[in-house]
């Protein structure tokens, strides 16, 4: 059985968390915004980045507790998304 996908987009392993945002994440917010649902579907190989790319770094471990400071240049789509929702409701 022969089976047609349509992709919006595919990036690359060399794609910064920043280019798939400004690609992905302006369309899906302003969906949001207007009242819209949006959804973003991360496919592929397990291993491939899938989550990193959803979530990103974490953080990096910082003192002996093992707490975690989120390091903003490697946030993932959802903070940045969650980040930019709020940046519009302030505005």
């Amino acid at each position: 059985t022969n089976k047609e996908f349509m992709f919006n987009g595919i990036f690359g392993p060399r794609s910064s968390q920043v280019q798939v945002f400004d690609q992905v994440g302006p369309p899906l917010i302003d969906a949001v915004m207007t009242g819209t649902q949006a959804a973003c579907i991360a496919y592929g190989q397990t291993g491939s980045g899938k989550t990193h790319t959803m979530v990103g770094d974490l953080g990096q471990h910082i003192g002996t507790l093992g707490q975690r400071r989120l390091d903003p240049g490697g946030a993932g789509l959802v903070y940045r998304c969650v980040s930019d929702i709020f940046q519009r409701i302030e505005a």
